[in-house]
């Protein structure tokens, strides 16, 4: 026992006393340095194996803000490979939603404006003369162009939110107005 403190029952020499301190400071340092060499290890090897983690969780807070082209590399043990492996699919397959939500935007906007383009031209014809004038038993033409104008704008609205596809706010495009208007017309 080299670090027995107490002291011993046999009496050393100066030189065999200078001897054992040297080498108890010896123990001591090597201890200090093993436990401090330790620690860093331990401390990289933790960072090595928490960055794709780290990682992860970046690119999920991303997606969370709406970045969905973020993609984490699909690399490390068995269960952490497997969850940056789901994370891109997941990605994938949200970033392939958006852009069918988006297309479907633009095709209904689309196919709005353009029967309402076509009403609208016919019934300025009517009002400008074009066309004779014919008795409307269900709208006045006035009130039938006023309201196609309405809804065009409407379908304009809807192409324009259409990038922001999932937000819309359908309390923007009032249909009530022709509604009423029809209901008028036919009571």
């Amino acid at each position: 026992t080299l670090l027995n403190l107490q002291p011993a029952d046999t009496m050393l020499d100066t030189q065999g006393q200078a001897f054992l301190d040297r080498v108890r400071q010896s123990l001591i340092l090597a201890g200090v340095f093993a436990v401090g060499s330790a620690l860093v290890l331990g401390l990289l090897i933790s960072w090595g194996l928490t960055a794709p983690l780290r990682q992860l969780n970046a690119a999920a807070g991303a997606v969370a803000q709406g970045d969905l082209t973020q993609r984490v590399p699909a690399k490390g043990g068995y269960e952490i490979g497997d969850l940056g492996r789901t994370f891109n699919q997941m990605a994938t397959n949200l970033e392939e939603g958006e852009r069918l939500r988006r297309n479907m935007m633009a095709d209904i906007a689309h196919e709005l404006r353009t029967p309402l383009t076509v009403i609208q031209g016919n019934l300025q014809a009517i009002l400008d003369g074009v066309f004779p004038k014919i008795i409307l038993v269900m709208f006045s033409c006035d009130v039938v162009h006023a309201r196609s104008h309405s809804l065009k704008h409407g379908s304009d609205r809807v192409q324009l939110i259409a990038p922001r596809a999932g937000k819309i706010l359908w309390s923007q495009f009032h249909a009530e107005p022709f509604l009423s208007a029809y209901d008028s017309s036919t009571a």
